[in-house]
């Protein structure tokens, strides 16, 4: 299970019966991460993201998939990634953030540390 990030004004909004609104205002920008690029209204560069937002669509359509996973933040999704396979080996780079092998191995995974030049040529199950 995902760690729920927080930031849902249009829930709170809901649940107390107030107008919809940030407090966390961005300047406008172009926004580009991970190669996608969002040709959209204004708000999108200074709201946060909301759960019914074309987010989740927009990443699907740009990466041409149907199984996509947004998290907020990387944190999120070194936790959640090791539970969704069956324990195996993972090599991890070495020397890495603490974080991944710490989430793989609660998860039952067995850790190789390898050198960041030779991961590509592992043999493990993951390569995180």
């Amino acid at each position: 299970m995902a760690l729920e990030h927080g930031g849902r004004v249009r829930a709170a909004a809901k649940h107390y019966g107030i107008p919809e609104r940030t407090g966390l205002i961005y300047p406008q920008a172009s926004i580009q991460t991970a190669g996608l690029c969002l040709q959209s209204p204004a708000r999108y560069g200074r709201e946060l993201p909301q759960d019914d937002d074309g987010l989740v669509d927009a990443a699907c359509s740009f990466y041409s998939t149907t199984q996509l996973l947004a998290v907020a933040g990387s944190q999120a999704a070194i936790q959640a990634l090791p539970g969704l396979r069956e324990p195996g080996t993972v090599a991890l780079a070495a020397p890495g953030y603490a974080e991944h092998e710490h989430a793989w191995r609660q998860h039952g995974h067995q850790i190789i540390r390898i050198d960041d030049a030779e991961i590509l040529r592992s043999q493990a199950d993951v390569v995180s």
